[in-house]
């Protein structure tokens, strides 16, 4: 079931960015064994700090994203987990008192996906976003979020790499920097995006940037 949903998400991706060059930003590290255990219980969701022009390049100045990814990992004891989840990319504001960016309302949000995990094992978790985010701005701050719809247990993969200010967590209590839990204190959950280049000019949306960011304070 894993290997048939995979496939058919990444022909889906490829039909959507077929003639236009796909670069991805967010976390691009590798899992560094063990996964964090006895912390994600579903009902949640994840927001990972982004500014494009810090990976990438888009000459005509926007961006379209085309779907967002997840490392999960099942024990023997997790399996089979159902569950349903969708990708979003949220707005970024600057709060001085913290010196950080926060999360703030959603700009777009993908389907929801449903998985059926048997085996245990690590999951690549991939959420198409189907066209819904149209053609953003490239030189801004974003997050790009996973939300996990339905409970259910799995492990935490995460980098060696901590760093504050960067991976949130929503459990229903608002947004929280996830480097001050212990478990994930000791490095970054793993969350990254697949990105187009587009001319914002030309977009659908008739608001100005400003216009549409005020729609969330």
């Amino acid at each position: 079931m894993k290997m048939k949903l995979t496939i058919t998400i990444l022909l889906l991706l490829a039909g959507t960015a077929q003639g236009q060059l796909v670069f991805q930003v967010g976390n691009l590290n590798s899992p560094v064994p063990p996964a964090v255990p006895d912390l994600h219980m579903g009902l949640e969701s994840y927001a990972y700090l982004i500014y494009p022009p810090d990976q990438a390049s888009c000459p005509l100045g926007g961006f379209k994203l085309e779907a967002v990814h997840m490392y999960l990992e099942f024990t023997a004891s997790q399996v089979p987990a159902d569950f349903q989840v969708a990708g979003a990319l949220l707005g970024a504001f600057w709060d001085p008192s913290m010196n950080m960016f926060l999360p703030e309302g959603p700009l777009c949000e993908g389907p929801v996906i449903d998985y059926h995990i048997t085996e245990p094992g690590l999951y690549e978790i991939i959420l198409p976003m189907d066209s819904t985010c149209g053609c953003l701005p490239f030189d801004e701050h974003y997050f790009l979020t996973v939300n996990y719809l339905t409970p259910f247990e799995a492990d935490l993969p995460i980098d060696n790499q901590p760093e504050a200010g960067v991976v949130f967590n929503n459990d229903g209590g608002g947004w929280i920097d996830m480097i001050v839990f212990d478990k994930t204190a000791g490095g970054k959950v793993i969350i990254w995006g697949d990105l187009v280049c587009c001319d914002p000019a030309i977009g659908n949306e008739q608001n100005t940037w400003s216009e549409i960011k005020g729609l969330y304070r």
